[in-house]
Parts: structure tokens; C-alpha cells; sequence
């Protein structure tokens, strides 16, 4: 009997534990979103952003170093997305690395490549903004898409391979455990550390995911570390980043990404990659112009050139300004007299 009066007392117990950390942890869930109310209360659909991005990797003992800038312009439907290498080492290493610029405007779309960053640009393809254009530069659309999908949304999110994972949407994961709720004394950090179900590039069908990812109220409650471990077979992928994020002026932001990823098989070092980023993201409505031709140095393309203003406009101008002097003098005249 006093067994079972223990049993049922250390149920209840565990019960109650487990109880407290689902409520702490809605209660984190709470102050994340209002944290970040301010961020999301700006209109991500017209912004730019340039970013720099060193990486450093080792495969099959080669080391290899590699620096890239990328830059992006949306707003609304005007598009710019592009990115080029600025150093690498070795030179001969193949990096992958799209070297050149895709932009969408009301009219057109195209695309201008350059070898060197000292170089000017060379537009090597054009397509007039029409129906057509769905069906036929699919791969450049592709490209501007994924872009666009970097805007500020990307930043309360954690990079899971079945999906960026926004704090409130971690339970909905497949086959979700919480294994620990921990938050800092003064309440403005929380850790969350939990696993779950994925396929992950590198250790398919990978059955669980170890996760630990930190909020930072006082970034505005978005993750600034997160790491992940998956295990497959004899195969064991690591990922961690860390994250600072700040705001520079009203409608300035910058964040400052350092990135670690590992494959073992065994105890053995297969593959090691390292990066930093640090993107600067300015908000605010940009003119059409910046998603031209003209933009990149180049001629606009024939039929497309800026129409001149017409001489109708130049005249009714001229006549404007000399009605108001008239007004001007005769008021002048008038005081005198």
C-alpha cells in the first residue's frame, strides 16, 4: 500500500513538472511575439539588403576559403537579387557561386553577369515583363523568389531542415519532445531544448533531431543561437549558429550570423564548414529606376528607354513660372504705390 501511495505521489509529481514546463513554455512563447511586435509591425515588402559572407570549409583534408557579396532589393513586385565571389583560395576550387544579377521591373526582366568586381556589368539576357515570362525564365523567377523569401520573417525563425520553424510552431513538428524549458534569471533568455522527426540532407531518414535553440528578448525575441544534431546509421551531422542582431537607426537593422556545420562517420571528421554573415537590412519604398538596367550602368534596352518630356510640358512650365513672377511684380508694385 505505501508502495503504491509513493508511485501515485511521484506520478502526480512528474505530472506536475512536466505541467509547469508546458506553461513556462507558453508563457515564452507569449513574450517572444510581443517582443517581436515591433519588427513585425514593419512593412518587409520594400527593403534592401548587402551582406558579406566568408566561408571556410575542409573536405577531404582541402581547405578551402571562400568571401561573397550579395545584395537584395525588393519592393512589392520590383525585384533584385544578386551575389558574386570577391576572393577565394584556392583560385582553381569550383564554389558554385552565382556571379552575376536578376532584376524585375514593371517592364522587364534581366539578367547581367561580371567576372571581377571591379568590372563592369554585361547584360546577357532580356525578357519583356509579359505572360510569357512564367513559362520561360522559370529558373531566374525561381531565384528572385527565394530572395524575397529572405525578407524580415526570416529572422524569428529557426533553420530546421523540415522547415524555418517560427517559436509557436515548434510543438507542430513531427513527433515533438520538450526535453527542457530554462529561462534566465531577469526572464529575458529563454532555452528551449527539444527533439524531433526530419529527413536531413547528408543523414537521410534521419528518425530524431536534437535541438537546442535560445530567444533573446532584448533582440526582439528572435533565436540568436540554435544547434541541431542528427544521427543516422554511423553518420552524425552538427549545426549550430549564433546571432546578434541591432538596430542601427529607425529603419536600419543589422545581424551578425556566425555558422558551424560537421559531418562525422565514426569519430572521423568527414566534412567542416564555417561562416560568418552580416547582413544590413534598410526598409523603405525604392523607385522603379533601381530595378533597371540603368541601375547596373547599363543602356536601357531599344523600346525601353526613358521617353523624353514632352515639349507640351516644357512650355506649360515656362508659362507657369512666368505667371507667378507676374503675380509677384504686380504685388510688389501695388505696396509701393
Amino acid at each position: 500500500m505505501r508502495t503504491q501511495i509513493c508511485i501515485a505521489i511521484a506520478f502526480h509529481f512528474a505530472c506536475a513538472i512536466a505541467n509547469a514546463q508546458q506553461q513556462m513554455s507558453r508563457l515564452a512563447i507569449d513574450a517572444i511575439e510581443d517582443a517581436r511586435k515591433p519588427l513585425e509591425a514593419i512593412d518587409d515588402r520594400y527593403y534592401k539588403c548587402d551582406s558579406t559572407r566568408r566561408t571556410t570549409s575542409l573536405e577531404q583534408g582541402k581547405l578551402i576559403t571562400v568571401s561573397t557579396k550579395f545584395f537584395t532589393k525588393i519592393n512589392g513586385q520590383n525585384k533584385t537579387y544578386g551575389s558574386y565571389v570577391t576572393s577565394q583560395n584556392p583560385k582553381s576550387v569550383d564554389t558554385h557561386s552565382f556571379n552575376g544579377a536578376i532584376s524585375l521591373n514593371s517592364r522587364y526582366l534581366f539578367k547581367a553577369e561580371r567576372s571581377k568586381l571591379s568590372e563592369s556589368w554585361l547584360l546577357v539576357k532580356f525578357a519583356p515583363n509579359d505572360d510569357a515570362l512564367r513559362t520561360n525564365e522559370m529558373e531566374l523567377l525561381r531565384l528572385l523568389n527565394i530572395a524575397d523569401q529572405r525578407a524580415f520573417a526570416t529572422l524569428f525563425s529557426i533553420p530546421l531542415k523540415v522547415g524555418d520553424t517560427k517559436a509557436e510552431g515548434l510543438s507542430n513538428l513531427p513527433n515533438f519532445s520538450l526535453e527542457s524549458f530554462v529561462e534566465s534569471a531577469d526572464r529575458r533568455r529563454f532555452t528551449i531544448i527539444f527533439r524531433c522527426a526530419g529527413a536531413t540532407k547528408g543523414v537521410a531518414d534521419s528518425t530524431v533531431s536534437t535541438c537546442r535553440v535560445v530567444y533573446d528578448l532584448d533582440q526582439f525575441g528572435i533565436p540568436v543561437e540554435f544547434s541541431e544534431k542528427n544521427v543516422k546509421d554511423n553518420v552524425t551531422r552538427e549545426l549550430t549558429f549564433n546571432v546578434v542582431f541591432q538596430k542601427l537607426d529607425e529603419k536600419i537593422f543589422s545581424k551578425s550570423i556566425t555558422r558551424k556545420l560537421t559531418y562525422r562517420t565514426g569519430e572521423t571528421l568527414t566534412y567542416s564548414e564555417e561562416s560568418e554573415m552580416n547582413p544590413v537590412f534598410t526598409l523603405g519604398k525604392l523607385p522603379e529606376s533601381e530595378f533597371t538596367c540603368t541601375a547596373f550602368g547599363l543602356p536601357e534596352p531599344p523600346g525601353y528607354e526613358p521617353k523624353p518630356t514632352p515639349i507640351y510640358v516644357w512650355v506649360l512650365s515656362v508659362a507657369g513660372g512666368l505667371f507667378v513672377v507676374a503675380i509677384v511684380f504686380r504685388y510688389l508694385a501695388k505696396r509701393r504705390s
